[in-house]
């Protein structure tokens, strides 16, 4: 549950408590997709920033995960969930800087990678692979994204296999069931921590 940021300036007055409900089912393990998007800046990016702070606080009492949507926004949304003192959060989609890439995996959070590190354009691989393999996760972004040989067509949670592929030819010496365990491991953690 959480406000995406294309919608923030949707929010009504009072819609915090309501998310704290909602956040009470024990189904419900995170907060997210939640953070900025200063791509299509769909809602005012004051709003963004208000809701994303307000969220972030509400996970932190809640003790709850985050994920966060950082689209040309990853490094105030890093500064932001930092400030805040939240041990877990995965940086969803991850297509940011390479220096933030690693601000973010130093700081003990998660990068999610999607069918994006499949496409033709070399630099989205690139940034990958210059990433701790011991910190990434796959995510599909249903129904968007579809890794090649899909692209342009719906992504399905299957499709995660392929991304976990293009990882295991990303990083010599770490097989994709290497990566899938690693995964397992890290997703378990960041939904139930020790």
């Amino acid at each position: 549950a959480g406000f995406h940021p294309h919608d923030a300036d949707q929010a009504k007055p009072g819609y915090l408590k309501e998310l704290e409900s909602l956040l009470g089912h024990p189904k419900c393990v995170a907060i997210g997709e939640i953070g900025l998007d200063f791509h299509y800046d769909r809602s005012p990016r004051e709003i963004q920033e208000r809701l994303f702070r307000e969220e972030l606080d509400l996970a932190k009492s809640l003790d709850k995960p985050v994920i966060i949507h950082s689209r040309l926004a990853e490094e105030q949304a890093l500064e932001m969930t930092l400030a805040c003192g939240l041990k877990r959060a995965l940086f969803h989609c991850f297509t940011g800087k390479l220096d933030t890439g690693r601000a973010i995996q130093a700081a003990g959070f998660l990068i999610g990678v999607t069918g994006i590190v499949t496409f033709n354009n070399p630099s989205n691989a690139e940034l990958v692979a210059g990433l701790d393999p011991e910190k990434l996760v796959t995510e599909t972004d249903c129904p968007f994204l579809a890794p090649k040989p899909f692209r342009g067509k719906r992504c399905e949670p299957a499709h995660a296999a392929l991304v976990l592929q293009k990882l295991a030819g990303l990083f010599p010496g770490w097989s994709a069931e290497r990566l899938a365990d690693n995964i397992r491991r890290h997703s378990d953690r960041f939904i139930f921590p020790v």
